[in-house]
């Protein structure tokens, strides 16, 4: 999948919050790109069309993943409720205003229906925390677009300067007081507190993409705003140690989270999708059958950087993985030659589902920088190649003819 299949769907839909209603939610604090991405992920692994917050919260899925991707303390510590409860909540409500979910409330709960016809941009997000960052940049441009507030940024952006940076944030907490209900409960300082939360979520968006500065700690940052100050912030968990009644299991936890492990998490997330898409394996040879592995072209762990693409990803059966995959059922080795058929057969899968006019999840772009990372030679493959073109250099590489 490309932005173009984001970038059409907004294009067919009225965003503007003056026309949706007393809805403040298009965003809020814990609406960051890898919480975004991570939710998504839940609600595609849940598998049901319809669903309520606690549905997610007692998810065996979200229970083991929440606590090392976040480091955080488990959401079953009684100490963590409210703000697991915001981790959920806040990106639902944003996917229901963006079209993703349909949200209605029935008694006390509000009950969340997934839109089939945008399956594929809500797996789109769940793939990687870069995705939903695309998601929300396009999401965001829209809303603000519809609801004549784009232009606030716009100067912003472009000036730079102190007294467009106190504009914008003063015309911003104009524009959610004049259009939705935060600060009509009695709420502190009528909503501008919380509303200051939710600005640094939008601006910032903005200047990741436009390499300009944004905000930091309530005030015109000092520096241009990078892809990772966008990333969910710890300090509200990290008080959650020096409570009494957080067990010492949790803080172990807590201490053994690591960037490998998130980077696990985010390769079995690959895997699984690989096996869920495709039921048959890849490569049509006399081994051919339902698939049981998602194999990595390019191990894992000699390019961890590419280990969570599912370009890099392969069906296959269990015969192809172990017998032809990896000789004599050794992981640590792997055959060369059938290396090159895996990448010609992952060549011919990606090929054939773009070309199919339906949304698919798999990027050329991607796939070439899979092939490229994986030869050692950043150019091999220029990423203006045909799909033949790309299959001719992978047999040159191996240097086999077609």
């Amino acid at each position: 999948m490309n932005t173009n299949r984001i970038d059409d769907y907004f294009s067919n839909i009225n965003l503007d919050i003056r026309v949706k209603g007393n809805n403040p939610r298009f965003i809020d604090q814990k609406c960051t790109p890898d919480v975004l991405s991570f939710i998504a992920d839940c609600i595609i692994n849940l598998n049901k069309d319809e669903f309520v917050r606690d549905d997610i919260w007692t998810f065996p899925y979200f229970l083991k993943n929440a606590v090392f991707i976040f480091n955080k303390p488990s959401p079953n510590n009684p100490t963590t409720g409210s703000e697991y409860d915001k981790l959920i909540l806040q990106p639902l409500d944003l996917f229901a205003y963006a079209g993703l979910l349909t949200k209605n409330k029935q008694g006390r709960k509000n009950i969340f229906k997934v839109n089939k016809n945008t399956l594929d941009i809500l797996e789109y997000i769940a793939m990687r925390d870069r995705n939903a960052y695309y998601f929300l940049l396009s999401y965001l441009t829209k809303m603000l677009t519809d609801s004549d507030f784009i232009k606030y940024i716009n100067y912003f952006t472009s000036l730079q300067t102190r007294e467009s940076y106190d504009l914008l944030k003063l015309k911003f907490e104009q524009f959610l007081i004049g259009n939705s209900n935060i600060g009509s409960k009695g709420s502190i300082n009528g909503g501008i507190v919380e509303i200051r939360r939710i600005f640094s979520k939008v601006i910032n968006v903005f200047a990741v993409d436009r390499n300009t500065y944004g905000t930091k700690g309530g005030h015109l940052s000092k520096a241009v705003i990078v892809y990772q100050d966008l990333m969910y912030n710890e300090v509200n968990f990290r008080d959650i140690g020096k409570l009494k009644n957080i067990s010492r299991q949790e803080e172990k936890e807590k201490q053994l989270s690591s960037p490998q492990k998130y980077n696990k998490f985010l390769i079995q997330k690959a895997m699984q999708w690989v096996r869920r898409h495709h039921k048959y394996s890849e490569i049509n040879d006399d081994k051919y059958g339902p698939t049981t592995a998602a194999h990595h072209i390019f191990p894992k762990k000699k390019f961890p950087e590419i280990s969570g693409y599912i370009e890099n990803l392969i069906a296959l059966t269990a015969g192809q993985h172990m017998d032809r995959a990896h000789p004599n059922s050794d992981g640590n080795k792997i055959d060369l030659m059938y290396q090159c058929v895996c990448l010609r057969a992952k060549n011919k899968t990606i090929q054939k589902e773009l070309q199919s006019g339906e949304p698919s999840q798999y990027s050329k772009h991607d796939f070439i920088y899979v092939i490229n990372t994986g030869f050692k030679k950043s150019d091999f493959v220029p990423q203006n190649s045909t799909f033949q073109e790309i299959d001719d250099l992978i047999c040159l590489y191996y240097k086999i003819a077609n």
